[in-house]
């Protein structure tokens, strides 16, 4: 790196406004599917809950209740 801390300062900002022009060219490119992304996340938030509820149902669990995977995990 240089020893002059101007041109230091110079390149830092230099490269500083190149990742922003990157990174506003991304935004560009990826802003079409947010929302798809968005859907795509509500349904496996969705599904996941459905999942568990039917795994607890499949176990005779009440709703909340975990399920132990060994006898030493159960407590009295």
């Amino acid at each position: 790196m240089p020893k002059n801390r101007l041109i230091y300062i110079g390149v830092l900002v230099i490269a500083a406004c190149a990742l922003l022009y990157v990174a506003a060219v991304f935004t560009k490119f990826v802003l079409p599917a947010i929302p798809y992304a968005l859907a795509v996340g509500i349904i496996m938030v969705v599904g996941g809950i459905f999942w568990e509820a039917k795994k607890g149902q499949a176990a005779g669990l009440k709703p909340g209740q975990d399920s132990a995977e060994s006898i030493k995990e159960t407590k009295l």
